[in-house]
């Protein structure tokens, strides 16, 4: 669990994601965010990167979310081109009564083997 900076937040107590390999072509990307109560909104922005060999891209971006409740996760499966190190960027997030919080993980480096 990620517990960085959340000290300063009232709601986002914690947030997790991992990567793992789906298939050949595809990796699924794991997502958890809890809160210490029931939200009006709670989420996560799923982003897939790439590794060129210098840097970090976007390869690819979902997002999932819920309402009225304390905890929420999800499982995005991405498309990804073998040979390549990926990695997913996510940002987990809740919305109370207009209060916005959110917290952002990154998951470790997964090759996509050919």
């Amino acid at each position: 669990m990620n517990s960085m900076n959340l000290m300063a937040n009232n709601y986002l107590t914690s947030y997790y994601s991992s990567i793992s390999k789906a298939s050949s072509s595809q990796v699924s990307v794991y997502g958890s965010t809890s809160a210490g109560q029931a939200v009006d909104a709670i989420g996560i922005q799923f982003v897939l990167q790439r590794w060129t060999g210098t840097a970090w891209v976007d390869a690819g971006a979902s997002s999932d979310n819920g309402t009225n409740k304390a905890s929420h996760s999800a499982t995005k499966t991405f498309s990804v081109t073998q040979g390549y190190y990926y990695r997913a960027k996510t940002t987990h997030w809740i919305n109370e009564n207009g209060t916005y919080e959110d917290g952002v993980y990154y998951t470790n480096s997964l090759l996509v083997e050919k």
